[in-house]
């Protein structure tokens, strides 16, 4: 009776050390996240999206800003390689 315990604590125990070891070896440093949109446009709507960026989602950035939600945001733009790239908006 008493062997079957010992070995179903060494497993656990064993599997509870490589757990703590494997959370304990990352590849990275925690911090900030990125996320990052790719958009395409409507023909002729790419000016009406950036009015769009440049008045409400500016707003609502600013304030999250503010607030603390967010730490930072920006808009880029990219010229499309082919039609399927996002802002392919002649």
């Amino acid at each position: 009776m008493k062997k079957p315990i010992l070995l179903l604590l060494a497993a656990i125990l064993t599997i509870s050390a490589s757990v703590a070891r494997a959370e304990e070896d990352h590849a990275y440093t925690q911090g900030p996240v990125v996320i990052v949109s790719f958009i395409r446009t409507e023909p002729g709507m790419f000016e009406e999206y950036m009015r769009y960026l440049a008045s409400t989602y500016k707003h609502v950035m600013s304030e999250y800003k503010k607030q603390g939600i967010i730490t930072d945001y920006a808009v880029y733009q990219a010229l499309p390689r082919n039609p399927q790239d996002a802002d392919s908006d002649p």
